[in-house]
């Protein structure tokens, strides 16, 4: 009967009528109340957002899907990826070298993470590296950042002589009274610094391994005796030992 209709808070995006929780085949979902002069039909679950489309100018829902969330136009299905960090969307890292707007973090259909702008679709600008905002002043290609993310890491003059002091530290120190001291040291190269401290510490009972990260302060069972974890901001606990 009409009055067991259950109505919902969200609007019809074609007529504005409020719309209807209706069962079906596949479970709830929400109709206008209009049909069948207004057949739009939503997920039960539908958020509209306070995002226009830039097709048609409607607000536009809030969705779920295999690569994460994105928002797609009720009117005219235009869809584009979500940005809003507070609703489940990618983080923006980086400056779009063509516009200047930030870069937005997305996956593509095999799950590698690239970036794109948030300008989009007045801007265009795809990578697969995180982009500076800069070009390059011989070529006037972007700049992205140098780090080892794949196999485009710069190993320049620098990056060989500190690399060789390194090695050298770790060669020099085996089996003394040491203190290995890591600051801040993620999992995007554990292989240079993290895991060959960790394998120095268990192997050497004199080895103290200590680490200042936000987050990320951990090390393994076997040399919890012998380490020093500390959750928190480098600079702050510096400053507090001081």
């Amino acid at each position: 009967s009409e009055s067991e209709v259950e109505v919902s808070e969200v609007r019809c995006p074609k007529c504005g009528a409020n719309m209807i929780v209706k069962s079906g085949k596949f479970g709830k979902f929400l109709a206008c109340p209009n049909y069948p002069e207004c057949s739009s039909i939503l997920p039960v679950d539908a958020k509209i957002t306070e995002d226009k489309c830039p097709e048609c100018g409607s607000n536009m829902m809030l969705k779920k899907g295999r690569y994460g969330s994105f928002l797609e136009c009720p009117k005219c299905s235009f869809k584009r990826p979500n940005s809003d960090p507070a609703q489940g969307g990618e983080k923006t890292e980086g400056k779009c070298p063509d516009c200047g707007k930030p870069m937005r973090r997305m996956r593509s259909k095999t799950g590698k993470i690239y970036y794109g702008c948030t300008g989009y679709p007045d801007c265009k600008f795809l990578s697969w590296d995180i982009p500076t905002g800069d070009k390059c002043p011989k070529c006037g290609k972007p700049l992205t950042m140098n780090l080892r993310s794949d196999d485009k890491f710069v190993e320049d003059g620098g990056w060989i002589k500190a690399a060789e002091r390194y090695e050298n530290f770790l060669r020099t120190r085996k089996n003394q009274k040491v203190l290995l001291l890591e600051l801040g040291v993620g999992y995007n190269t554990p292989v240079i610094i993290k895991y060959p401290f960790w394998q120095m510490t268990a192997k050497n009972s004199k080895a103290t391994y200590a680490c200042i990260n936000s987050g990320e302060a951990i090390c393994p069972k076997e040399i919890e005796k012998q380490s020093i974890c500390i959750d928190g901001d480098i600079g702050e606990i510096l400053k507090n030992l001081r």
